[in-house]
């Protein structure tokens, strides 16, 4: 029987891997953190309008409703990360392919 690692499928080891990850984290944090500054801009544009005129007033309740949204999911992301949700994400797919070849061997 072959270990996870070994079923696993070959790429970049090594330092050349971290570095590309560490690349690719620092890029997505970026990307998040642009995305929620330009979140924040356009909320605080919007309640500023909002406050101030009748006219742009009718869209407060929609824009409410998508940040109580928006709010859910993030808390439902975070619960996930904290619950250890993501951290082996591959494992279930192994488990599940070991159990096949066992119900094979079996014969069921």
């Amino acid at each position: 029987m072959t270990s996870p690692a070994e079923r696993r499928p070959r790429g970049l080891r090594g330092p050349r891997r971290a570095r590309g990850l560490t690349v690719l984290c620092w890029t997505m944090l970026g990307a998040v953190v642009c995305g929620g500054l330009g979140f924040v801009y356009k909320l605080a544009q919007f309640i500023r309008e909002a406050l101030g005129s009748e006219a742009a007033s009718f869209a407060v309740v929609p824009v409410a409703v998508y940040v109580l949204v928006a709010l859910g999911f993030v808390s439902l992301f975070v619960w996930a990360l904290l619950r250890g949700q993501f951290r082996d994400i591959e494992g279930p797919k192994h488990r599940l392919l070991e159990m096949e070849e066992e119900h094979e061997r079996a014969g069921v």
